[in-house]
């Protein structure tokens, strides 16, 4: 007994001892983390292609290719390269032709607005004197007349109006893109990450088998079953949100397309491009996408900026009310304040895949920590006293 206790003991200080250490040294110890996930950059890519590439592979393999063999059962073997061929091809064929098509046209609006937002910015401030001077006359404000506003606007910034709006969207424009961009950039990452989550697919069943058997071998039977628990409950998460979030993406990213090229905004490929790729980061991608695009088409035309301002708050109610609950449910198992806190949390500690991962990795945990909650308040109720 005694043994028992002293063991509580040194098992408690330890755990302090630790904890104390890793806050002392949070930053060190997160910056060395970011290193280690920048060179394993291609490993994690390829196990993330792996891992979404398995969907389309089971598809094939159960259902197309679901009677190869069972005539002639040496021709079993050619199922599994098969269904690996045609979900590569088919994939990363539809990707490549998107991109063929959409990046030219893409760095044509980008080029083109980089060399016209000097133009659009002298409109712009022409615009907003006129709208003080306008405001003056009719509600005797005494506000500044057009030439002594922009004269007040230099003399506080100590730069003209129409160099302050170019600075501005030259500023947050290109900010938000690269932004949004890094987690389409990297082509040396995401070829190796093709070839690895190539061999990772097709070697999948043998690799499971392997880390199985040596977990199993080398784990109590406790930690055992709770990593398998941990491995089942990750894939259940993680899985269906990362699927479901691609399939809502591809959809909202064809309605910004058609809608915005229906309305006829300027840079309507680029802003939806922008507004495509800031979705896959929860609550806060409409922000990141839709603030410096609506920048944009502010400086152009501000009746344009509002009819996109509409456009995007119904597009954002058609995803969260339709197609959001359609596609993914409730997958993640987790609130709005709690998707607001993960996106935040993950945000600050790795950035943008913080952002775009840190919301399923949250799920994971919730879920754990809840069913332990539930399991110790369940077994600490049945052994309460009846006081009735």
């Amino acid at each position: 007994m005694k043994n028992i206790t002293l063991k509580k003991i040194l098992l408690v200080i330890f755990y302090t001892i630790l904890l104390i250490f890793l806050f002392i040294n949070i930053n060190p110890i997160l910056s060395f983390l970011g290193k280690v996930i920048a060179i394993l950059a291609p490993v994690i890519t390829g196990f993330i292609l792996a891992y979404m590439m398995n969907v389309p592979y089971k598809l094939f393999y159960r259902h197309v290719f679901k009677k190869v063999g069972t005539k002639r059962p040496k021709l079993k073997k050619l199922k599994k390269p098969l269904s690996m061929i045609c979900s590569y091809v088919i994939v990363l064929g539809f990707i490549t032709a998107i991109l063929i098509i959409l990046i030219p046209r893409i760095s044509e609006s980008l080029s083109a607005l980089m060399q016209s937002i000097p133009g659009y910015a002298a409109k712009a401030a022409n615009w907003i004197s006129d709208q003080v001077a306008a405001l003056d006359k009719m509600f005797g404000l005494n506000l500044e007349s057009s030439a002594d506003f922009k004269h007040l606007i230099e003399s506080l910034t100590g730069t003209k109006l129409e160099n302050l709006i170019t600075q501005l969207v030259s500023w947050a424009f290109p900010t938000a893109y690269t932004t949004i961009l890094t987690t389409a950039t990297g082509i040396y990452n995401v070829v190796l990450g093709v070839i690895f989550s190539i061999y990772l697919l097709a070697s999948k069943d043998t690799l499971l088998y392997a880390f199985n058997k040596f977990f199993r071998a080398y784990l109590p039977d406790r930690p055992y079953f709770y990593l398998r628990k941990v491995a089942y409950v990750s894939d259940q998460k993680c899985g269906k949100y990362l699927t479901g979030k691609i399939i809502e993406i591809v959809i909202m990213g064809v309605l910004y397309f058609v809608v915005f090229t229906i309305i006829g905004f300027h840079y309507s490929t680029l802003i939806a491009f922008i507004m495509t790729l800031s979705g896959l980061i929860p609550f806060f991608g409409p922000f990141i996408g839709g603030i410096p695009s609506a920048l944009v088409l502010l400086i152009i035309n501000p009746w344009e900026c509002l009819w996109f301002l509409i456009a995007l708050i119904v597009l954002q109610q058609i995803d969260g009310n339709i197609i959001g609950p359609k596609i993914l449910g409730n997958s993640v198992g987790l609130s709005g304040l709690w998707v607001l806190v993960s996106v935040i949390l993950f945000g600050g500690l790795f950035g943008v895949l913080g952002m775009l991962f840190g919301v399923p990795v949250f799920a994971v945990i919730y879920a754990l920590i809840s069913d332990s909650v539930n399991t110790r308040f369940d077994k600490k109720t049945l052994k309460a006293p009846d006081n009735s």
